[in-house]
């Protein structure tokens, strides 16, 4: 079943823990002070991190909708999440069952998958926003 929107609580310094509903997923999440985080601190299919001068609050995780966009890690221009998740191997099934993050209107983590190139973290980067998945079946498709 497709996950309901659900706006995060602010971050703070120890990690916050969200069950999410209707889905298989548990996020952690934290803001972490950081000197010379560049470029250890690098999104995997179990945690992201994004520099928190560039989020807006609060934020939001929900399913993937048709015509959402993002900018994948390492990418110069934008791309449909559900071709980007279409490109990775994931069925229909899997793909509409997909969550997103987002800051504002804007993607900023397919979860599980890969966060948007305008939100990473920067050598100059002094805040961050960590954020685990701590259960997430689905992967096992990513």
């Amino acid at each position: 079943p497709k996950i309901s929107p659900l706006t995060l609580p602010i971050p703070r310094r120890d990690f916050v823990e969200i069950q999410l509903p209707n889905a298989s997923i548990q996020l952690r999440y934290r803001i972490k002070n950081c000197r010379k985080c560049f470029p250890r601190h690098i999104a995997g299919h179990h945690q992201a991190f994004f520099d928190m001068n560039k989020l807006s609050f609060p934020l939001v995780i929900r399913a993937v909708k048709p015509g959402d966009r993002f900018r994948p890690l390492g990418m110069k221009g934008r791309k449909k999440v559900i071709k980007f998740l279409s490109e990775l191997g994931l069925d229909r099934e899997a793909r509409e069952k997909s969550t997103v993050l987002l800051s504002g209107d804007e993607v900023i983590w397919v979860v599980g998958k890969r966060i948007d190139d305008r939100f990473k973290i920067l050598p100059d980067t002094r805040q961050m926003l960590q954020i685990e998945l701590t259960h997430c079946p689905s992967l096992r498709n990513g």
